[in-house]
């Protein structure tokens, strides 16, 4: 019988809109859901777990990270990850992130926002085919990201609040989705910077800031 990590992987994806301020609250979420998470900052084409250790996702400079988390069975294996900070042990659920990006599209069109548009960016976890426990593992972590985002939809608190700050500017999110000002938007303990000890948001802005 194949391992877990022989068999075919199956892939889920939610698309998302986050801010730098969003991604760090997501961290946050990470850390307390497993304190021995590993991140990764990876650029497009780099060999998973060779790119550099960052402490939450905003700290790394690229567009994507790769988030590891022991899957159900390894937590006493994952030990020597935390120990060496390094990826020795692969986890069998994966579970990468590619970052929200401005998009300025084409100015010479009419559109329902004004640009740049806060653009998607999604969570995707891969499991191996048939094993319903990590199944519902790697489903769990994709409902995380729902402590930061308004109605456990797909964009984050700040984002919502970036965009109803516009005012006569209309700040779009994803598709151009427009949120009202009306609505009541509240942030939570993960983006309370005195709760937290890992150090806010980087100086210099590394993705989607607001």
């Amino acid at each position: 019988m194949a391992s877990r990590s022989d068999r075919k992987t199956h892939f889920r994806s939610k698309s998302i809109v986050l801010t730098e301020r969003d991604e760090l609250a997501f961290s946050r979420v990470l850390r307390e859901f497993c304190p021995a998470v590993m991140i990764w900052g990876r650029s497009t084409g780099d060999n998973f777990g060779n790119s550099p250790w960052v402490p939450a996702i905003p700290a790394g400079d690229v567009d994507r990270a790769d988030i590891c988390i022991p899957s159900p069975g390894q937590e006493l294996q994952w030990r020597l990850n935390s120990e060496m900070e390094q990826l020795l042990v692969r986890p069998w659920v994966s579970f990468e992130l590619h970052r929200s990006s401005w998009n300025w599209v084409d100015p010479t069109k009419k559109w329902a926002f004004d640009p740049p548009l806060m653009d998607w960016g999604s969570l995707t976890v891969g499991f191996p085919k048939g094993d319903d426990e990590l199944k519902k593992f790697a489903g769990k972590l994709l409902r995380l990201v729902g402590k930061i985002t308004w109605k456990r939809g797909p964009f984050g608190l700040d984002a919502c609040r970036w965009s109803q700050s516009g005012s006569a500017e209309r700040r779009g999110l994803g598709s151009g989705e427009l949120i009202d000002p009306s609505e009541r938007i509240e942030l939570n303990k993960y983006y309370d910077d005195e709760l937290w000890d890992d150090g806010g948001l980087p100086e210099e802005s590394t993705g989607v800031r607001v």
